[in-house]
């Protein structure tokens, strides 16, 4: 080994994300098999706390792909899953999912009206790239 302790601290961070998202993946598979319709609708709920929580405090620069850009990608997929939470709200009309459906919509007009405030305090660069 090289001894550089970047290397070793990305690997550390590498390995952490994949167990992070191995266990994710694994209990969403045991939800899907094995848990009960109360179950999901709370784990549907955490979730949805989750992504508030995330768009409400995370740094306004990951919300953007451009400096002046709100992230299409992750806007996209923020609404695309508040329409699949709104459709499963609509079709089994049960209180918690309503609620469900609000949560994700608060988170995502959130998360989109931080990255929109962050865009605006932007320096705006002229021709020369110079600000």
């Amino acid at each position: 080994m090289n001894g550089d302790p970047e290397a070793g601290q990305d690997r550390r961070r590498f390995l952490r994300e994949l167990a992070s998202g191995i266990g994710m993946i694994g209990f969403l598979l045991w939800l899907t098999f094995f848990g009960t319709a109360g179950f999901v609708e709370v784990a549907t709920l955490a979730a949805a706390v989750v992504m508030l929580i995330w768009f409400s405090t995370v740094e306004p620069a990951r919300l953007m792909d451009a400096p002046r850009q709100p992230s299409v990608m992750l806007f996209l997929l923020a609404v695309m899953g508040f329409a699949v939470v709104l459709t499963a709200a609509l079709i089994i009309g049960t209180g918690t999912l309503l609620f469900v459906a609000l949560l994700t919509l608060v988170a995502v007009g959130v998360g989109f009206a931080r990255a929109v405030s962050h865009r605006y305090r932007q320096p705006i660069e002229g021709d020369d790239g110079v600000s």
